[in-house]
Formats: structure tokens, C-alpha cells, sequence
């Protein structure tokens, strides 16, 4: 792969840094905005997104090639004045006060947020990252996976212009139109960008075999190791994998991927597939998880989601309860809501996605403690 194409333009660069500049600014002013106000944004941009699910649906299954547009209809749905409504009554603005323990908590915001957009999903994710920056205060920048970079850029200035119009600091939503790796990895080390949210994608520049390929993960690889990319290449990923594929051959690792031999592990049953099967043998308990044996051990391991399927449902609770993972589903399957969060047990990391508890990692909580004594009282050692 031509060297050239993984060059930052210096135009492409100093049009990305007047954006962190515009997004800093953005951010300082939004920080000063009370929640009435706030609100009044969130629920215009909620509308907005909304009015366009439809819209979008349509333009993402035809700009990626994937899904069902009732389907992405629906999580746009979901994920516009869905969230906005699950979230009405919660306040990331104000200071919350218990005067029992004496305790003022200070609601602060991250800053400016620069959030990755996968392929998969990318209007619905758009949608709900972009909600959850303003409900806390955040400015946001978007950057789209190319191959879905039309509808997200256009989705992202729809909703710009909403929260403008509907009072927000200019700024606060932005998105790279041409994202790229490099251009990727200079923003992501920029002192301005406080908080990444990542969402998966081949390539992904802060994704673990990237890290490795560069030396910056505790996995370490040596010269003559092999690295086997078990998956084909979703297309608009070319470069992005090609980036990471460079990185190991200049450090002599070997790399196999489907073109080479025959790795490549895919083809999840859907869901009528799987019910079919369920009705057939009625299992009293079964854990169903995607892939070959060692998939299924790599999937225990990160503890993301598992299914228990039984007519016992005193049993059902026991093991819930007892299972480490993030979402446990009992005799149903994939089930979501965007007020439940996803992620956090295991090698799936610290923090959430969805839900009250993905919200949070949007903002920061400061503590200030106040001594109210007439004689300052003797601090503990």
C-alpha cells in the first residue's frame, strides 16, 4: 500500500485543529448554560434526529450495504426522543445536594469529546452520542468510518444546526468529513480532546491489535511472530487495516489473512435461526454465544452478554445473579433497551454504554469539601 495514502494533508490537518480550537471554545461556553436551557437543546436536537429517522435509515443501508431500513428506523427512533425521554427527568447540570451527610456533588463535564462512529450502526450511533455530549455539557467531534462517512457527516450538521438554532454555543457538534487513521491518531493525542468514545471498527486506531502493531499494548509481539486476521475485510476498512498490517511488517511480524488461508471464522445464525433450533430440542439451560470453542472462551472472558433458557425461572435467578456479565437475558435473546446499560464486567473494561451509567461517563464529579467549623478540625494522618 502506497505510503502516500497514510499522510496527514497538512490542509486536512489545520482544518482538524480550527475544529478542536471551535470545540474548546464551544465547550467553555456550554459549561455555563443552566439545565433549563440545556434541556430546551437536548430536546430540539432529539426532534431533529427523530423527524430524520427515516431519512437516514434509508441512506445508511444504501451508502453501506447493510441491515433493514425498518430496522435502522428503529434505533434511530429509539436513540433520538427515546433516550431524550428516558433521560427528562435526570439532572447533569445542577448541584445535587444531601444535606443528611452534607455533601454537595458538582456536576462537571468532561470537555470536548471525540467520538469514533462505526459502520454498523452509524446514524443510531451518532444520534445517541451526540444527545448524551449535550445532556452533560460536552462539545463533540464525530469521525464516521468511511464507509459511512456521507450519512454520518450529514446526520451530524443536521443535528449542529438544531442545537444552534436551539441556543447551543456554535461548535459543540462537529464532524470530520474526510476522516482518516493518521488524521485519527494526531486528534486522539491532542491535549484539547479530553474523552474518546470508541465503538468498534477493523482498524480502529486505539483497538488492541493496532496498539500492538505499534508497541503501545502490554501484549508484545517479537520478530517472526504471526498474526492471523481471522475475519475478512469489511469494506471501507482497507486502509485502515492496511495501516496496522504496515506497522507489523516493518517490525518483521508475518501477517495470514483469508487470501492466504482458509481463517476466515463468520456466519452468525439470526435470531429465527436460533429460535427454530430452541424449539426443536427445548434445552432446560443453555448459554448460547457466536463462533467456535475459542470464541466462546474469549466471549466468557470479556463477560459482555450471555442467555439462560429454562422453565425454571427460581433457577433462572440463581444463575443471573451468579453469571459475570454485563446483560443476562432469560429465555429471550439480544433484547436492548437504551435505558439499560451494556459492557463493564470482564476484559470488556471499566465503564458502560447505554443506560444511566453510560451517561456518567460523559461527565465528571468534583467534590468540595467545606469546613464550616469556628476551629478547623484536626486533618487525619
Amino acid at each position: 500500500m502506497s505510503e502516500a495514502l497514510l499522510k496527514v494533508p497538512d490542509a486536512a490537518l489545520e482544518q482538524a485543529r480550527m475544529m478542536l480550537d471551535r470545540a474548546r471554545w464551544g465547550a467553555t461556553r456550554f459549561q455555563k448554560l443552566d439545565r433549563s436551557t440545556t434541556q430546551r437543546i437536548v430536546n430540539a436536537v432529539a426532534a431533529a434526529a427523530h423527524g430524520k429517522a427515516q431519512y437516514y435509515a434509508e441512506w445508511a443501508v444504501r451508502e453501506t450495504g447493510m441491515s433493514v431500513v425498518a430496522h435502522k428506523r428503529m434505533k434511530n427512533e429509539a436513540c433520538s426522543k427515546g433516550l431524550a425521554e428516558t433521560y427528562y427527568g435526570e439532572n447533569f447540570v445542577s448541584p445535587r445536594i444531601d444535606e443528611a451527610k452534607k455533601i454537595v456533588e458538582l456536576p462537571r463535564p468532561a470537555g470536548v469529546i471525540f467520538a469514533l462512529i462505526p459502520v454498523t450502526n452509524p446514524v443510531a450511533t451518532v444520534y445517541f452520542k451526540t444527545l448524551l455530549a449535550l445532556m452533560t455539557r460536552n462539545a463533540i467531534i464525530l469521525s464516521p468510518h468511511p464507509g459511512a462517512k456521507a450519512c454520518c457527516a450529514d446526520a451530524a450538521r443536521m443535528l449542529a444546526e438544531a442545537a444552534k438554532a436551539a441556543g447551543a454555543p456554535d461548535g459543540v457538534i462537529q464532524v470530520l468529513e474526510e476522516p482518516n487513521i493518521p488524521l485519527i491518531e494526531k486528534l486522539i493525542a491532542d491535549e484539547r480532546i479530553d474523552l474518546v468514545v470508541a465503538t468498534g471498527g477493523q482498524g480502529e486506531a486505539r483497538a488492541a491489535l493496532a496498539r500492538i502493531a505499534e508497541g503501545n499494548h502490554p501484549v508484545k509481539l517479537e520478530e517472526g511472530d504471526t498474526v492471523i486476521f481471522s475475519s475478512k475485510q469489511i469494506p471501507g476498512n482497507e486502509i485502515a487495516i492496511g495501516h496496522v498490517m504496515n506497522h507489523l511488517a516493518r517490525r518483521n511480524i508475518l501477517t495470514v489473512t483469508e487470501k492466504q488461508a482458509h481463517v476466515h471464522v463468520s456466519g452468525h445464525p439470526g435470531r429465527p435461526e436460533l429460535k427454530v433450533m430452541y424449539d426443536w430440542i427445548r434445552p432446560e439451560l443453555l448459554v448460547p454465544v457466536h463462533g467456535e470453542r475459542r470464541h466462546m472462551a474469549e466471549q466468557a472472558r470479556f463477560g459482555l452478554a450471555c442467555g439462560i433458557w429454562t422453565e425454571n425461572f427460581k433457577r433462572a435467578w440463581r444463575i443471573g445473579r451468579a453469571l459475570e456479565a454485563g446483560s443476562v437475558w432469560i429465555n429471550t435473546y439480544k433484547q436492548s433497551v437504551v435505558s439499560t446499560p451494556f459492557g463493564g464486567f470482564k476484559n470488556s473494561g471499566i465503564g458502560r454504554e447505554k443506560g444511566i451509567d453510560g451517561l456518567r461517563m460523559y461527565a465528571q464529579v468534583k467534590s468540595m469539601y467545606f469546613g464550616l467549623h469556628e476551629h478547623p478540625l484536626a486533618v487525619a494522618k
